[in-house]
């Protein structure tokens, strides 16, 4: 499997930013170089991590282009995809988080890990449910941001008063090593002063599995949000 997760990963990368570099404007493809790139979530997915990864570009129309141009001809229809315990599927349902609606996002996930943890299950039948399931054309589902964060492994949270706010520090993995011309984001998440010996267990955890499996050097970034 090792091999074949390298490949998607190698695959999946190469497509992502060749199709970044494509992109019609110079302003269009700068949003786009803003963002992280997901390959690196796709790899920490892949060594079993994370359970899933949520994909999102800067407008609707995008997203869906990049699954439809990306995603689907370059990951889901990837000799390696049927092996590798993957699920990806574009978010149809009315549903949000307490920050931001999630329509129209995609969901890429490992089964085994989700399999595994039956309250992520839960998370995940709300947002791709296994079968059609009528929803009212006037009701939300809310999704919380804590399901969210054991969904997506994330260490940290979103500040929740003016004081946290204050306190709130940005965490950011980055790849830096001899393969990128220059650091690359992976992932970024907030958190609060409290959780950062959590996030140096977690950030230790994966820096050594994706530096055995896929050959990525991980650098941990940590940035106040205090003026």
């Amino acid at each position: 499997m090792d091999d074949k997760a390298r490949e998607l990963v190698r695959s999946y990368r190469d497509a992502e930013r060749t199709w970044i570099k494509d992109q019609g404007t110079r302003a269009a493809s700068s949003a786009l170089e803003d963002c992280s790139l997901h390959y690196g979530e796709l790899a920490f997915v892949l060594a079993g991590l994370k359970p899933a990864v949520l994909i999102q570009l800067p407008s609707a129309a995008l997203t869906r282009q990049f699954y439809l141009q990306v995603l689907q001809p370059h990951l889901v229809q990837h000799h390696s995809f049927a092996s590798s315990g993957l699920e990806c599927q574009m978010i149809t349902r009315s549903v949000r988080s307490p920050e931001m609606p999630l329509t129209g996002w995609v969901l890429v996930w490992s089964k085994d890990s989700v399999r595994s943890h039956p309250p992520i299950q839960e998370t995940l039948d709300l947002l791709c449910p296994s079968s059609e399931v009528p929803q009212s054309a006037s009701t939300e589902i809310l999704v919380s941001e804590s399901d969210l964060a054991a969904l997506l492994d994330i260490p940290g949270r979103l500040p929740e008063s003016e004081v946290e706010i204050r306190k709130m520090i940005e965490v950011s993995y980055w790849q830096q090593d001899a393969s990128v011309a220059s650091p690359v984001l992976l992932t970024a998440f907030a958190a609060q002063p409290e959780q950062l010996p959590d996030i140096q267990a977690h950030f230790k955890r994966y820096k050594e599995r994706v530096s055995s499996l896929f050959g990525i050097t991980l650098k941990l970034h940590l940035q106040s949000m205090a003026a």
